[in-house]
């Protein structure tokens, strides 16, 4: 099911830009040649202090100044999770090769921050929240800028896409819908759009600002922006169902919303791996930055 309007329309609408460095003074990476790099950063606006795994492409060079700009996914886990989950139980890897071959999508850097900081926490990506840590000013602000300044990322938001599961499916939502001058698009895989705290997090009080701020489906109703989105939830999701059908009802343009709603799948990671290449392939067909070259 398609909702909104088209997904040229929408990108059209509105402009991003991130802050890059010349390709000549890109810094070396940890392990020149990898295609797993793995850096901790602390951001200079949220104070946090994550890991950050990223994920590179074969052409990126191993050596000396890159002579073009890539695409970035921006991937966030779930609760419990880490940014491995993605390139081990989910086969991120395996998943953009095979497009890749099949010129489905363009060659694309990964970029996966720790979304939950402590790692027991569930943050739920907010600002303030239960922890008092300032995860979402961490994702969406330093996360970004410290890819700007260390890889050779494109810096139009065409070319910005936020993904995720569970947890991390509510953070790529509230990503790109709080941030659509960073993100033109979302890949949401057995998200939600109302913030759900674990057992042991006290959530904001209900009707306070911090509450609202983050209530996506109410958000949405109110001020949309022009941002394309694909969904996955199912009817036997407990978590992500409910909340995901009343964002649906709620889309209209300048927002778009490819829905993908299979009958009696549960929330776990076997239905999001099967799923995720379905979803990288309308990301290459959506969002002009990810088109194959």
């Amino acid at each position: 099911m398609t909702v909104g309007t088209s997904p040229g329309v929408a990108l059209a609408a509105a402009s991003g830009r991130v802050s890059v460095a010349p390709l000549a003074g890109l810094p070396a990476l940890p392990q020149p040649g990898h295609r797993l790099e793995r850096v901790v950063v602390t951001g200079p606006a949220s104070q946090v202090t994550g890991q950050i795994l990223v994920v590179l492409r074969r052409s990126y060079p191993a050596h000396g100044a890159p002579t073009r700009r890539y695409p970035v996914i921006e991937a966030f886990h779930g609760y419990p999770g880490s940014p491995d989950t993605w390139t081990g139980y989910l086969r991120l890897v395996q998943g953009l090769d095979t497009l890749g071959r099949r010129h489905e999508l363009g060659d694309v850097i990964v970029v996966i921050p720790e979304v939950n900081n402590p790692p027991e926490a569930d943050t739920e990506c907010v600002d303030g929240g239960p922890t008092g840590v300032a995860t979402e000013t961490w994702l969406t602000r330093d996360v970004p800028g410290w890819a700007a300044q260390h890889l050779a990322v494109a810096a139009d938001r065409g070319s910005w896409a936020a993904l995720g599961y569970s947890e991390g499916g509510y953070c790529a939502a509230m990503a790109a819908l709080r941030h659509p001058g960073s993100y033109g698009g979302a890949l949401v895989l057995g998200g939600y759009f109302t913030p759900l705290f674990g057992v042991h997090d006290r959530p904001p009080a209900a009707g306070s600002p911090l509450a609202g701020a983050y209530d996506l489906v109410r958000r949405e109703k109110a001020a949309p922006v022009p941002v394309a989105m694909w969904v996955h939830s199912s009817d036997g999701d407990s978590l992500s169902w409910r909340s995901t059908r009343a964002f649906l009802d709620q889309v209209r343009p300048p927002t778009s919303a490819v829905s993908v709603l299979p009958p009696g799948l549960g929330h776990r990671v076997s239905v999001w791996r099967a799923a995720l290449p379905t979803a990288l392939a309308w990301l290459g067909r959506t969002l002009p930055g990810f088109a194959p070259r």
